[in-house]
Order: C-alpha cells, then sequence, then structure tokens
C-alpha cells in the first residue's frame, strides 16, 4: 500500500521581509526585498507582485510581476514620495503586503556618499 502525504497550499501568511526601496536617481527607485519566512509561505512561492503609486496619486497604481527579489522602478517623476508594496504568491493567491516609502532625487544625479575620518596617532 502507497501512501502519499501532500501538504496544503494556501496563501503566503506573512509578508516579504527587508523591504527596502531607495532613490537611484531622479526617476529611478530600486527596490529590494526577502521572502517570507518558511513557515508564513504556505506552499511554492511563484512570484511577487509590487505596486507603486505617486504619494499625492494613490489611485495611480501601476502593478509588476516580479520573479525575483528585486526590481528596478524608471521613468518615475522628479523628487516625489512614492508608496511601494510587495507580496508575495503561491498558486492559491497573493499574501498581505510589506510596505515601504521613498523619493525621487531631485538633481538629477546619483548619491554621492563622502565619509570622513580622523586618525588619532
Amino acid at each position: 500500500m502507497n501512501w502519499h502525504l501532500l501538504s496544503p497550499h494556501a496563501v503566503p501568511s506573512g509578508p516579504p521581509l527587508n523591504l527596502t526601496a531607495v532613490f537611484v536617481d531622479s526617476t529611478s527607485l530600486s527596490v529590494v526585498w526577502q521572502p517570507p519566512p518558511e513557515t508564513e509561505r504556505n506552499g511554492v512561492l511563484l512570484e511577487y507582485q509590487l505596486t507603486y503609486a505617486p504619494n499625492s496619486s494613490l489611485s495611480d497604481i501601476t502593478t509588476l510581476i516580479v520573479v525575483g527579489l528585486n526590481a528596478s522602478l524608471t521613468q518615475l517623476a522628479i523628487f516625489t514620495v512614492y508608496q511601494v508594496t510587495v507580496r508575495a504568491r503561491t498558486s492559491v493567491g497573493t499574501g498581505p503586503p510589506a510596505m515601504e516609502t521613498a523619493r525621487t532625487d531631485s538633481t538629477g544625479e546619483r548619491a554621492m556618499v563622502y565619509i570622513s575620518m580622523t586618525l588619532a596617532l
């Protein structure tokens, strides 16, 4: 007699982890995240649903389907705050969102970080 035990699939019960959205330049954001904890995936993760919209017009939502753990958002408005959400999806449906806000830059230049060190002798 052969027995096959199949675990039931469901929508993820937890959101993606460590969602980060940072500006790249005046019209682009870089978005990265990690999968939900394994105990909250409830099946095989097939893809992620990423949505974004300017805070000033949350009805102007763009939705992307992403297979990996990052996305580049381009052709955005200059010096604008965006609301970004990411949801994991199994064969049953999408789970709860991770949310982040980020602002595009106003200068059109990449951010430069300057480090100053003082050495004590």
